[in-house]
């Protein structure tokens, strides 16, 4: 990660992720916040938790050198404002009150496990600040590897988030250790579906006139329908 080159001041934001931790740079410039940098690292930490559901040591070993790095990363950066922030593989590992002690200690500053709902809301913000000061009313779906947020509201104002311990890694690691079938594929489409039943209508009351997604795998999805489109 190179020096900054803004003399602005410069808030840092690192996301214990169930697959990969990363670390954001940013500054405010035209009343929003302009990413500088960002360091990911695949750390896959909800593949790292066994049948016993504690963290195995060597997904242990590459968290804690991770966050040794980016500690290192925002020493050099001189940010003003740091926020570390864990999310589903934390909030489900039987161990995670033993981890995060040395978690801290790695990164040098407190680590934050989000519940669900705070989760998703902050997701919804951050694409609110994205998009400006739009106020129409909008859906929010960030499909993580743990869990799946689902946030309504106008605006910066958020009106309803869902959270469901469904995610891309969860549900991979739950039906295609073999590979991926059609009778592990229809297992899976079940499997979400039920989860998801009460989704569109919670979501569908409140009204919303446009629906964005923010994550990678809805990046992923988004390049896939590009590429059969070519």
């Amino acid at each position: 990660m190179p020096p900054s080159t803004t003399s602005a001041p410069l808030y840092a934001a690192v996301e214990l992720g169930s697959d990969s931790f990363r670390l954001h740079v940013a500054h405010w410039e035209g009343g929003v916040l302009a990413v500088a940098a960002t360091l990911s690292e695949p750390i896959r930490l909800g593949a790292g938790i066994g049948l016993d559901g504690k963290l195995d040591p060597g997904t242990v070993r590459r968290a804690l050198d991770c966050l040794r790095q980016f500690r290192l990363a925002l020493a050099m950066w001189e940010v003003r404002a740091v926020r570390v922030v864990a999310s589903a593989a934390l909030r489900v590992a039987c161990d995670t009150p033993a981890f995060l002690p040395a978690a801290e200690a790695a990164i040098g500053h407190p680590v934050e496990v989000l519940g669900g709902e705070e989760e998703g809301r902050l997701v919804y913000l951050g694409v609110a600040g994205t998009l400006g000061g739009q106020d129409e009313r909008r859906l929010v779906l960030d499909v993580g590897s743990g869990s799946t947020g689902i946030a309504v509201g106008c605006g910066d104002k958020v009106e309803l988030v869902q959270s469901y311990g469904v995610g891309a890694l969860r549900q991979g690691l739950a039906f295609f250790r073999d590979g991926i079938s059609p009778a592990a594929f229809d297992a899976a489409l079940a499997s979400s579906r039920s989860r998801f039943a009460d989704a569109g209508v919670l979501a569908g009351a409140l009204g919303w006139r446009r629906a964005y997604g923010a994550s990678g795998t809805v990046r992923a999805l988004f390049e896939l329908a590009g590429a059969d489109a070519a």
